[in-house]
């Protein structure tokens, strides 16, 4: 009796273990139920039943047949074998319905109609060139939506048009921006914050709708805002959210600096040596260079026009060591 009983604990031990080995080996799944058994379901035509651990419904009583039988087969009445596979039959059952309940399942309706959240960068790099494009951009949604919303047969299925402005910080835009009127930002010039956008978008989206995002922007980013945007745009990509990126015509800012000023690392006092400037721009110009030291202009060369490439370009001065200084204070080159 007792490695009877021995057999029995093992088998309901090893059972329920297998049962939590196999419910965990599938990812998850969903099942679109046909329209005839929506009604007796409860759930919407259309709808999906997801099941995060969907193994477990056949996993659990598969895995504890043999514990099934092997209690079935103890009876102490005087049972037909038809009662007994009967028994098995409904308590294997019994089970399934217990798997169905720890498989976690969830009912997602469909989306009705469709959400748009337009993100317009409204930096100081966009210019009103980029302005202008946005405004057109933002034409082309306000005329989608209206033609999505003639098209429905119920309001609900049409789609609603919603705007951010962002420049160093985002901010939800009012009906001003309909007719392109975009606000000037106070921190126009202080960045642009990509990620916050798409986060301020991600929030004003809806959650029975089919979501879109449309960053519209002319790309320009800083180091930190980069890496910021690309973990965002993950997160977005995670939770199966589409973004859509307009590029815009921007300002060229005409940004140019003077990287470093070398000198030969002993030079003597009364030698005459080159300074070696190293000049990047961003975009071939004609630059202007101005050479001092201590507030005093180059004896030898004051000022020297020079035409730069895009990128680096490097700049030979010749200058005259009066003093032993320390090289890089020796001469310094302004722009």
């Amino acid at each position: 009796m007792r490695a009877r009983r021995l057999v029995e604990v093992v088998l309901l031990v090893a059972g329920a273990a297998a049962a939590y080995v196999l419910g965990g080996a599938m990812p998850s799944a969903a099942w679109t139920p046909p329209a005839w058994a929506s009604g007796p379901l409860g759930i919407d035509p259309g709808s999906t039943v997801r099941f995060v651990r969907p193994a477990t419904v056949w996993a659990l009583p598969l895995a504890l047949l043999p514990y099934l039988v092997v209690v079935a087969r103890r009876t102490l009445l005087d049972a037909r074998p038809i009662q007994v596979v009967l028994q098995v039959f409904l308590r294997a059952l019994l089970l399934a319905a217990v798997g169905l309940a720890v498989s976690e399942p969830s009912v997602e309706q469909p989306a009705r109609g469709r959400v748009v959240v337009a993100a317009y960068d409204l930096s100081a790099s966009v210019g009103e060139a980029g302005r202008r494009a946005a405004a057109r951009i933002d034409e082309a949604l306000r005329r989608a939506v209206a033609g999505a919303a003639e098209e429905a047969t119920d309001p609900a299925d049409g789609a609603v048009l919603r705007r951010v402005g962002y420049a160093a910080a985002a901010r939800v835009l009012g009906d001003e921006a309909a007719s392109g009127g975009w606000p000037v930002l106070e921190d126009a010039g202080e960045g642009s914050d990509h990620a916050g956008a798409l986060r301020l978008a991600r929030a004003l989206l809806d959650a029975d709708r089919d979501p879109r995002i449309v960053l519209v922007t002319d790309g320009r980013a800083t180091v930190s805002e980069r890496d910021d945007l690309e973990a965002t745009l993950a997160a977005l990509a995670a939770a199966k959210i589409p973004v859509y990126v307009r590029l815009t015509a921007s300002r060229d800012p005409e940004d140019a600096a003077v990287l470093s000023v070398d000198v030969p690392l002993a030079p003597r006092v009364g030698e005459t040596v080159h300074a070696t400037a190293t000049i990047w721009s961003s975009s071939p110009k004609t630059v202007h260079l101005a050479v001092e030291r201590d507030g005093v202009p180059n004896p030898l060369e004051p000022e020297r026009t020079v035409e730069v490439s895009a990128g680096t370009t490097k700049v030979a001065i010749p200058v005259r060591i009066a003093t032993f200084v320390v090289p890089a204070d020796t001469s310094t080159v302004r722009s």
